[in-house]
């Protein structure tokens, strides 16, 4: 490609849930979201935090391997149900917003 060539990019909007966007179903995406916005907010509670290794395992004990599982994005093995009791037991309120599609 020359200098003088002109690279044409199409940007399209999106939706508010990139999984959809990446042609899960509704429902699958629905779901990977509700996972992936659970697992976000405990790594970033547990970075405010500043635990290293050592202490995520004295705190969350034989659940220390899930954590680091879920800090590098292994979200596969986690169910919605577990990934709550994880943000319970380190002190954060989990709520459920219901709202009509659009």
């Amino acid at each position: 490609m020359t200098p003088d060539e002109l690279i044409t990019i199409s940007i399209e909007s999106g939706s508010d849930n990139l999984f959809e966007d990446i042609g899960f179903t509704p429902e699958e995406a629905a779901s990977l979201k509700i996972k992936s916005d659970l697992a976000l907010k405990l790594r970033q509670h547990l970075e405010e935090q500043r635990l290293d290794s050592d202490e995520i395992t004295q705190f969350f004990g034989s659940n220390a391997i899930k954590i680091e599982d879920i800090i590098e994005g292994e979200l596969d093995r986690f169910t919605i149900e577990e990934l709550v009791a994880l943000l319970l037991h380190i002190g954060l309120q989990v709520k459920v917003e219901i709202s009509p599609l659009v």
